[in-house]
């Protein structure tokens, strides 16, 4: 499966355009699906219940015919399933939301990291490891789906990192590290460095009135003061309930796609996570406000 939300607003209601997003809309529409499925089982449960107890004790017991018995068997594996369903449509939703919000904060980390004048000149930036620019936005938008990312073992200078600061924060406190800090926390990080891919893009006028399109930044680009730049993330979100996880898998998906971490070109496993991706668009921030340095005035 594969979802895609994008917003193209400056404003900070990009949850509400999340909620009114396509997947989010079919999310929404699986979630009401599935429980009027719920609903129904529930109902008919209760009436054959009901049936049954209307049937005097002695006809109840002299009949071994087992009906109650046999639609329970038949209904219980259905209403098992249902509600897999739901839980995983409710955590794919979630995952929705927090790709939308790392897109959010990716985009407003690039209008905002572009105008300076670190490891490239100011409005300019290439898209590499190597510029402390687009590590810096990389870095927001791992951080954005950090809470909902999936586990991943081994370690990392950035998971490390985190977990020793954390690790200070409770100790300057007076507070002993909770179990989850060592046990967890690197590891939700590392799946989310691993499997978290973010592509700048130019913003140009489509053929039509109403479109844009967009161009991947692929090499050192000079970016205008007020230019629109768009940042598009793209998330393995790890699926974690058995079985409806296979109905959310990416089966089928074209391997196009290579994340930082993994050799090749292959998207996955099947059944274990399914690709969301967002894309959000600001507003370059423009020229570096700092003053210049102040002339030196030549003095007789």
């Amino acid at each position: 499966m594969f979802l895609l939300a994008q917003l193209q607003t400056g404003q900070a209601d990009w949850w509400w355009t999340t909620l009114t997003s396509g997947p989010a809309l079919w999310l929404l529409g699986f979630a009401v699906l599935c429980m009027a499925v719920l609903l129904w089982l529930g109902l008919r449960l209760r009436a054959v219940s009901a049936q049954v107890r209307r049937v005097p004790v002695k006809q109840r017991l002299a009949d071994d015919s087992g009906v109650a018995m046999i639609e329970f068997v038949l209904v219980t594996p259905i209403l098992l399933i249902v509600t897999l369903l739901l839980i995983q449509t409710m955590l794919v939703f979630t995952g929705l939301f927090y790709v939308q919000y790392s897109a959010f904060t990716a985009a407003r980390t690039a209008i905002v990291q572009i105008p300076t004048n670190s490891s490239e000149a100011i409005n300019e930036l290439n898209p590499s490891s190597s510029s402390s620019k687009f590590e810096s936005i990389r870095s927001a938008a791992v951080l954005g789906v950090l809470p909902v990312s999936g586990r991943e073992s081994g370690s990392s200078v950035a998971s490390s990192a985190m977990v020793t600061g954390i690790g200070q924060v409770f100790s300057s406190q007076g507070k002993s590290q909770p179990a989850w800090v060592d046990e967890m926390l690197g590891e939700r990080l590392n799946y989310a460095i691993n499997h978290t891919e973010i592509t700048l893009e130019r913003v140009f006028p489509g053929e039509g009135s109403q479109t844009v399109r967009f161009e991947p930044v692929e090499s050192y680009t000079l970016f205008s003061p007020k230019e629109a730049i768009a940042v598009r993330v793209r998330h393995e979100f790890a699926l974690t309930v058995p079985l409806a996880s296979r109905v959310f898998s990416a089966v089928g998906e074209s391997g196009s796609y290579s994340p930082a971490g993994r050799d090749g070109d292959s998207p996955g496993p099947p059944g274990l996570w399914t690709m969301i991706e967002s894309r959000a668009i600001l507003t370059n921030e423009g020229i570096d406000r700092r003053l210049p340095e102040s002339p030196e005035v030549p003095r007789f």
